[in-house]
């Protein structure tokens, strides 16, 4: 399980994540994957003012991770 460590308090709804958040999780998930391919990779979003942590479905990343664009 990767989990990203984020200060502040969480959105009121996980789809309320930032879309900056979630492309970040997204490429760490793609690099572990790529590193362990016969692993499956959960991510997590854990706040720390609470503390919370949010499981992100990874077809929420595979989204995130395919609106990258590069400049």
């Amino acid at each position: 399980t990767l989990m990203d460590f984020k200060t502040g308090r969480p959105p009121r709804d996980p789809s309320e994540i930032p879309e900056h958040h979630l492309k970040q999780l997204a490429i760490y998930r793609a690099l572990l994957l790529d590193l362990y391919p016969d692993r499956e990779v959960a991510a997590m979003v854990v706040w720390t003012a609470l503390p919370q942590a949010v499981t992100i479905p990874p077809r929420r990343l595979d989204e995130a991770l395919a609106a990258i664009t590069l400049p």
